[in-house]
């Protein structure tokens, strides 16, 4: 596709819901208002086998397996049926799980570049109940994931560390989606916006904030979530949250954002309109919709509504549906082929390039770091650069000698202010594959003016940290060969 492909904004509706096995009913209460007019409608269901109904529609198949499927449950097609305009634009099954993406027709031209991927974190990772769906699409230039997942049960800090570990295992086992260099990275790292969805199943906690030397029991936790709920006291709530604590920590999620959960929690409920909480499970926001951008595309993130759906009564969980608008960068077409990168391509210049607290890769709790770089924005899909490995160290420092220069497809730096360039770290082993540290995303804005700029780069695996880039860059023209860095 081409930059005049590309829309400058888009709406972007995402909905989550834990549909509990039972047939769901009544697709407008569900959908929502759909003003503002949505571009792109996302739609994560979980538990969504049940039983047929009167209608042969309404029978929801299985793969023999109970794996993944390219089909989809009638509910699926019978949103993609009531809205009128929309088409149904990519979908994926695994297990009890769907992912669903419905375009406006008027956008399916510009849509591109389809992938998807699952990964099982069910029992020995075999058991499709627990996991996560991802579809990948690009709009124009702009690359976009989507994810659902269906994280590990129950109360309990095993869980809880079980759940984080779900989202690493989803992350690593959907790098099949990676349309930069190298492939190791994962989908966290690797798009400009991804919108990740699903019942998280991660609790509030009362214990969490509670300095009584005896830690509450289920009963009283109970009590002092419903007590704040009757409240109406969110921020409280809040404070309460494994997820929030969690994401804070960086044990998952990291450089992910969220808006405040300021309604009731979604789980667990009578399967009733309302919300009449049932005893069994301390009420929990665990149905949640969190994104990310590349940096410098943080401001192009508005979040316009985030609510739950108090009337859909045939689960034991509520929707939850938030809004976004997206407005797109520009990234232009390249126009310099590559053969000729390095005599006409505008140039990136990297300096005072180091490394600070990387993950420790080898046996003696060391590495041997060197960077990768990688953009389709700037140099093209296959395109790498790579620095020399420093030996022995988790803080390196590159010499001017050590660090290449990143000759561009673009000739005018001007081009490439709001382009982005992969920063990944390796491990270098001599005898077998190198291993991944983590990636780090650099945005271009600010270098194209002539001056260098400084820049601190968060490496993150698997929505974790891993340390950290620092350095300077500077983006010039290739006649420039006088540049002041």
């Amino acid at each position: 596709m081409s930059a005049d492909d590309t829309p400058a904004s888009l709406v972007v509706k995402t909905i989550t819901w834990n549909v509990g096995n039972a047939e769901p009913r009544d697709i407008d209460t569900f959908l929502g208002d759909l003003s503002p007019p949505a571009d792109l409608i996302v739609v994560g269901l979980q538990e969504s086998s049940y039983a047929a109904s009167a209608s042969p529609r309404m029978k929801r198949a299985q793969p023999a397996d109970g794996g993944t499927a390219d089909f989809v449950s009638h509910y699926v097609r019978d949103i993609a049926d009531h809205l009128h305009g929309f088409s149904l634009a990519a979908s994926q099954v695994l297990g009890e799980m769907e992912l669903a993406v419905y375009a406006r027709e008027a956008l399916l031209p510009k849509i591109s570049n389809i992938g998807k991927s699952t990964e099982r974190t069910g029992v020995m990772n075999v058991i499709a109940n627990k996991g996560g769906i991802a579809i990948r699409l690009c709009i124009g230039n702009v690359f976009f994931a989507f994810v659902s997942s269906h994280l590990a049960a129950h109360s309990g800090q095993e869980f809880l560390v079980r759940r984080n570990e779900d989202v690493a295992e989803i992350l690593r086992g959907t790098r099949e989606l990676a349309v930069q260099s190298p492939s190791k990275t994962d989908i966290s790292t690797q798009f400009h916006y991804v919108f990740w969805m699903g019942d998280l199943n991660y609790r509030l906690d009362p214990n969490l904030v509670h300095d009584g030397a005896v830690p509450l029991d289920h009963l009283q936790r109970w009590q002092r979530v419903k007590e704040l709920i009757d409240a109406k006291d969110w921020a409280t709530l809040h404070t309460m949250d494994e997820l929030k604590r969690e994401r804070e920590a960086g044990r998952v999620f990291a450089g992910f954002s969220e808006g405040d959960s300021n309604f009731s929690p979604t789980f667990k409920v009578e399967r009733a309109a309302g919300f009449k909480y049932l005893a069994q499970r301390v009420p929990s926001y665990c149905d949640r919709i969190l994104w990310k951008t590349f940096p410098g595309l943080k401001d192009t993130v508005e979040q316009l509504s985030l609510e739950a759906v108090p009337d859909s009564a045939t689960s034991d969980h509520k929707p939850v549906r938030s809004v976004f608008r997206v407005n797109l960068p520009t990234l232009p077409d390249a126009t310099v082929p590559k053969s000729d990168l390095s005599t006409r391509g505008a140039r990136i210049l990297l300096t005072d390039l180091a490394g600070e607290n990387l993950a420790p890769m080898d046996a003696e709790m060391t590495s041997d770091p060197f960077v990768v770089f990688s953009s389709i924005e700037a140099f093209g899909q296959d395109m790498v650069f790579m620095t020399d490995p420093i030996l022995k160290t988790l803080n390196p420092k590159w010499g001017a000698k050590q660090v290449p220069v990143l000759h561009c497809q673009h000739s005018e730096p001007a081009a490439l202010e709001q382009a982005h360039v992969l920063c990944t770290v390796y491990d270098k082993d001599r005898f077998s594959a190198h291993d991944l540290i983590g990636t780090g995303v650099l945005s271009l804005k600010g270098s194209t003016a002539g001056v260098s700029v400084p820049f601190e780069l968060q490496l993150y695996k698997y929505a974790r940290p891993r340390g950290k880039l620092t350095g300077r860059v500077l983006t010039v023209k290739s006649s420039s060969v006088t540049a002041s860095v």
